[in-house]
């Protein structure tokens, strides 16, 4: 009812409200970020070098959603709000959620309203320079990308250049440091032989290793080995430098407006897996009407932290 009102919701548990003040004092610092993020406000931005006009990253999610705790569920797939390479938001006309087989022929669509509306709010002109990013959770198939081209090329933009960068978590290659003895010093202690934040190996032209989420960062011993990010990049992407996606991929990690430390993923996949599971939910809820957050005010905050 709220939301469908434009009104912002942030909600927590009661279990929460009852923690020690040790560690409430924690919970409420990310309660009053996100809760500053959705009534309009912008923590922060990250530092960019500005190489081209404009430069947009886009990041596609899913969420899968079971009616039953066995067997298998129906995967939906977000399409977030589309990032400058500062982080700044321009949030898209329509966020969809829409179910796996459909999500090709919705990006798109979503793609040239969004590039539509910031065009006209940034002034670009035909000749500028535009450099188009993808953080996807799949891998790009080739038809995929030729819808993506073919639905800006409708845009008459002169200059458009394209990576489509896949995000996976699962991958047959561990980094081990053998220098690394555990955090903190005295037992127990978490994150024996991990690798840093921040570790990034070179694998080739079109793949990189590279490591979000270190042994500083695991919460609890029990939490295993940490693992690296594997981005590879789509042989039809005509932007190819590994180093600066894997460099910007890494810098969307510390940007989000969810919690105060680094995410264990960008925000491009993040907010939007989010975006996902939100919609996902709602859709369940009697009443709910999806033009609430599509066409709406609140549609172009970011209510789903």
């Amino acid at each position: 009812m709220l939301l469908k009102n434009h009104v912002a919701v942030q909600n927590f548990r009661l279990e929460t409200m009852r923690q020690d003040p040790g560690s409430l004092v924690f919970t409420m610092n990310q309660i009053s970020l996100a809760s500053y993020a959705k009534l309009g406000g912008r923590p922060w931005l990250l530092g960019a070098e500005q190489t081209v006009a404009h430069e947009l990253v886009i990041g596609v999610g899913s969420h899968v959603a079971s009616n039953s705790r066995l067997g298998g569920g129906t995967r939906h797939v977000g399409i977030t709000t589309v990032f400058s390479s500062d982080g700044g938001y321009h949030l898209s006309e329509r966020t969809n959620v829409v179910p796996f087989d459909e999500y090709s022929a919705a990006l798109a669509d979503t793609l040239k309203a969004t590039i539509i509306r910031v065009r006209d709010e940034d002034n670009w002109k035909s000749t500028d320079r535009v450099r188009l990013i993808f953080h996807m959770f799949k891998p790009a198939k080739d038809m995929e990308a030729e819808a993506i081209k073919a639905a800006v090329e409708r845009l008459e933009l002169d200059n458009v250049t394209y990576a489509f960068l896949h995000i996976a978590p699962s991958h047959p290659f561990v980094i081990l440091d053998r220098n690394q003895k555990g955090q903190p010093r005295h037992a127990p202690r978490k994150g024996i032989l991990g690798p840093t934040r921040g570790v990034h190996l070179k694998l080739g032209n079109y793949e990189s290793l590279v490591v979000f989420a270190g042994a500083s960062e695991l919460k609890r011993e029990t939490d295993g080995l940490p693992r690296a990010c594997l981005l590879k990049l789509h042989r039809n992407s005509t932007f190819r430098d590994m180093t600066y996606l894997t460099r910007q991929a890494f810098d969307f990690t510390a940007h989000s407006w969810r919690i105060m430390s680094p995410e264990r993923f960008p925000i491009t996949i993040k907010y939007s897996d989010l975006i996902a599971q939100r919609l996902t939910g709602l859709k369940q809820v009697p009443g709910w009407d999806d033009d609430a957050v599509r066409f709406r005010e609140i549609g172009r905050t970011p209510w789903f932290l």
